[in-house]
């Protein structure tokens, strides 16, 4: 998990050149400037035959929005919850 610095991500979502910089960094790397981020590797294995079900390996980055600005764990938390939901849909449709 990485933290912006909070600092950095008020200045680079409310100053003009920073909320650019941001922008153009989205456009060339995918990712905004000073925003958090999370990475999971996860694998999950049958008990019996310790043959692989899933295996993950992802890394999310965070967006410019208010909720970054007051808690730096927010983009980290998303990522999480966006995990967890996704681990269970993939769940659900391998026993239907």
């Amino acid at each position: 998990m990485e933290t912006p610095n909070p600092i950095l991500a008020v200045t680079s979502s409310i100053l003009p050149v920073g909320l650019g910089i941001s922008s153009i960094s989205k456009v060339v790397t995918g990712e905004h400037t000073n925003v958090g981020s999370a990475t999971i590797e996860l694998m999950i294995s049958d008990a019996k035959t310790a043959q692989p079900i899933v295996a993950v390996i992802d890394r999310k980055a965070g967006s410019k929005d208010l909720s970054t600005m007051i808690d730096s764990t927010d983009d980290a938390k998303d990522a999480i919850d966006w995990w967890v939901e996704r681990l269970g849909k993939t769940l659900r449709n391998e026993h239907l």
